[in-house]
């Protein structure tokens, strides 16, 4: 745990050395090899890096206690679109007010966002401060979609972020559960998925609130486990009370662990209903093939149904977009991509799924809602953000 004062920012020497590492093509080769041994104490600390400019909670200013407080979660993939996402913060009414902002997919010097700091510099754009965890040092230029840069990575890191107009007084960037190993993956990494929570100053009030982006890539056996971690390490640290919990939970339905469990868990649909049964719950992953994340929360005592506008997509595939299209064949062969395009048909050619939430503890939801910026024709990521006003309770600290 960290306390927030000043600038702090996350470097490192590694660039010459990523490459090299890179050629490794399995983890045991990888460990056993003298330059992962020598460089493994900087690649961990780089690992779990933090970043931050802080300045609010040094200024002395008394900062008033609203009403609520607005939170907004969105998943900026990747940030490459800076330019259209600050506008959207900017303004769209639902996003300008808000007192915070979690960011999901925030890069830090990846040539697929222009070796950009998206965090830093939404932040400095926009009157922010900012707390970025890191998770991944990224090996290669992204995944099959990303893969032709025309630039080198800089610093090829790859995390969450927290904006705040609150001052942010401490902050932590922590693991969960490993479900995949990203060494071995499409999209060569380091590191693993970690979880950033900070304790943010609301009037004489203390709130915590943590930005968690499970695992696309897991079974929802996988992404509850990670989730547990997010609810256990808040109760450890003593800040479960009063808490908000928000990001993309990555509720597509489906076990992508592995091509069995995938192609097991279409079957299943297939027998449950078929198509519109499929679509009828990508929209509502709570009810069945995600509920054990759902669980998690309502055995930790929090509550998500007050907290979102439920049954409405945040993600959308649409037939014939590049982008949808190849986030299936990341996982399944082009068949499969034929198949959907006749499925869709009589669905004007799309479907939507709900994989972003908030959830709170000793908190009360006075409002939520998702701003549909894709139906607008807004492309500045492959999410919709999420919006949340949460009232705390009067006297409530922890």
């Amino acid at each position: 745990m960290v306390a927030l004062a000043g600038r702090r920012a996350l470097e490192h020497t590694l660039g010459a050395d990523l490459s090299e590492l890179a050629r490794f093509k399995t983890r045991k080769q990888l460990v056993r090899s003298g330059l992962y041994q020598r460089l493994a104490p900087d690649l961990e600390r780089v690992s779990f890096g933090l970043e931050y400019g802080c300045t609010r909670a040094e200024s002395g200013a008394a900062v008033a206690l609203p009403e609520s407080v607005r939170v907004v979660a969105w998943n900026i993939q990747r940030g490459s679109r800076l330019e259209g996402i600050a506008e959207a913060l900017a303004s769209e009414a639902e996003l300008a007010c808000a007192h915070m902002v979690l960011l999901l997919e925030s890069d830090v010097g990846m040539a697929r966002s222009s070796n950009r700091n998206v965090a830093r510099a939404l932040a400095e754009r926009l009157g922010f401060d900012y707390v970025y965890g890191n998770s991944y040092l990224c090996l290669t230029a992204g995944n099959r979609r990303e893969a032709h840069q025309l630039e080198a990575n800089g610093l090829a890191l790859s995390g969450n972020a927290i904006l705040s107009r609150l001052p942010l007084l401490r902050a932590e960037n922590f693991s969960v559960a490993i479900t995949k190993d990203k060494f071995e993956s499409s999209e060569k990494r380091l590191g693993h998925k970690k979880a950033l929570w900070v304790e943010v100053a609301v009037g004489s009030q203390r709130l915590a609130v943590a930005a968690v982006h499970l695992d696309s890539g897991a079974s929802s056996v996988g992404r509850a486990l990670q989730l547990r971690d997010v609810v256990r390490k808040l109760e450890a640290r003593g800040v479960a009370g009063c808490s908000l919990i928000g990001g993309d939970f990555n509720t597509t339905t489906y076990d992508a662990q592995s091509l069995l469990g995938l192609l097991g868990n279409l079957g299943l649909k297939f027998w449950r209903g078929g198509f519109p049964h499929a679509i009828q719950h990508y929209l509502t992953p709570e009810l069945l093939y995600e509920r054990r994340v759902f669980e998690v929360l309502r055995d930790a005592g929090y509550d998500f149904e007050s907290y979102n506008q439920l049954g409405l997509g945040t993600v959308f595939y649409r037939v014939g977009d590049p982008g949808s299209e190849g986030r299936v064949r990341d996982f399944l062969p082009q068949p499969f991509i034929e198949v959907l395009r006749r499925k869709l048909q009589p669905y004007g050619g799309e479907v939507g799924l709900k994989p972003d939430w908030f959830a709170g503890k000793g908190l009360r939801a006075r409002r939520a809602g998702t701003l549909s910026l894709q139906r607008r024709g807004v492309g500045v990521s492959d999410h919709d953000p999420i919006w949340v006003d949460v009232e705390i309770p009067r006297g409530q600290t922890f």
